[in-house]
């Protein structure tokens, strides 16, 4: 919903991404959602006909019931070596009062950073503690929905992969 001001772009994009294609393919902009931004509104794409739902911005990753999904997540801007330096920090100095492992979960618009921050956290010294940069969560909600690669004009979304 908070995306439409992009919607004429995307749509653009898409065409150009469909090729000879993108020419004789009806795509719609579906906004305002009946339940929430996060969702997909699987419902008011099958009114369309539709055969496949391209979804941008956050998401709940409620299993689709019908339609291919592809997720096209926000792509927000880390500095992953000031983040690990903090973390790797904060483990020698005691910040986290537990000797157990520490745990990092990423939101989604940084999602894409996670390999990154891994390697840069392998590099530091962090105390002898062990820093744990989770995965991304698998997004095959069902077997309707797909991953991909990046895309986007500004690459400021990044379509979301496992």
């Amino acid at each position: 919903d908070e995306l439409l001001g992009r919607a004429a772009a995307t749509v653009a994009d898409l065409r150009t991404a469909l090729g000879e294609a993108g020419s004789s393919t009806d795509l719609f902009v579906l906004a305002d959602t009946t339940f929430g931004a996060c969702c997909v509104d699987e419902v008011a794409a099958l009114h369309l006909d539709a055969q496949a739902v391209v979804h941008y911005g956050g998401a709940c990753f409620s299993a689709p019931a019908r339609l291919p999904v592809r997720y096209v997540l926000p792509r927000l801007e880390l500095d992953v070596a000031q983040c690990a330096e903090a973390l790797a920090e904060g483990c020698r100095t005691g910040v986290f009062d537990t000797d157990r492992p520490v745990l990092v979960l990423l939101d989604q618009g940084f999602y894409h950073a996670s390999d990154s921050l891994r390697v840069a956290l392998a590099g530091c010294d962090c105390g002898g503690r062990s820093v744990v940069v989770a995965e991304p969560p698998a997004l095959s909600t069902s077997s309707a929905s797909t991953t991909g690669g990046c895309c986007g004009q500004d690459d400021s979304f990044c379509c979301a992969s496992p």
